[in-house]
């Protein structure tokens, strides 16, 4: 991937196979990258710390319309980097009908209502430690309340359920 002098994705990004990334529909249109945020998050709920690359400037308060990054994560004695992106929900039809799919298997439990609202789409890679996809999904989640499709497509969950797949996966100290 090639990015400009702000760290904005050159190019356009497409989405990824759903089995192949945990997909976040957010309610946010922004695809800011609130560094300060991510990180406070991932300290205080996650005993984690993740750092972006690159970095992302937002000058004349502008933003990207579609953006990729790389998180390098520390958590439970492990690093790992995980390929994260976004782009508006509109280029995704086919995860949100994955996603409108797995709601509807659940009988809605109110994610049918969350999905409703969703307005971006961020995608974290499974590549390598899934550990570490899996706590980047639970550290967005819990930053816009966001409800998550993951690979298998089995249900939507949001940051609790997140979190407790991610704890599941993860040894305790």
């Amino acid at each position: 991937m090639k990015f400009d002098e702000s760290g904005w994705l050159i190019g356009r990004a497409t989405p990824w196979l759903v089995s192949d990334c945990y997909s976040l529909f957010s309610p946010d249109v922004s695809s800011r990258v609130d560094c300060g945020r991510w990180t406070a998050q991932a300290a205080r709920f996650f005993d984690a710390s993740v750092e972006v690359t690159p970095q992302k400037r937002y000058p004349e308060n502008g933003q990207p319309i579609r953006d990729a990054l790389q998180l390098h994560v520390s958590f439970a004695g492990a690093t790992a980097d995980v390929s994260v992106q976004t782009l508006p929900l509109e280029d995704a039809h086919s995860l949100l009908a994955a996603a409108e799919s797995a709601v509807a298997r659940m009988g809605g439990a109110g994610f049918d209502v969350l999905l409703g609202r969703a307005r971006r789409l961020w995608q974290i890679r499974m590549d390598g430690e899934p550990r570490a996809a899996s706590l980047v999904a639970a550290l967005l989640a819990s930053v816009w309340l966001a409800p998550v499709l993951p690979p298998d497509q089995s249900c939507m969950f949001g940051v609790k359920g997140a979190r407790q797949r991610f704890e599941a996966l993860t040894p305790r100290r």
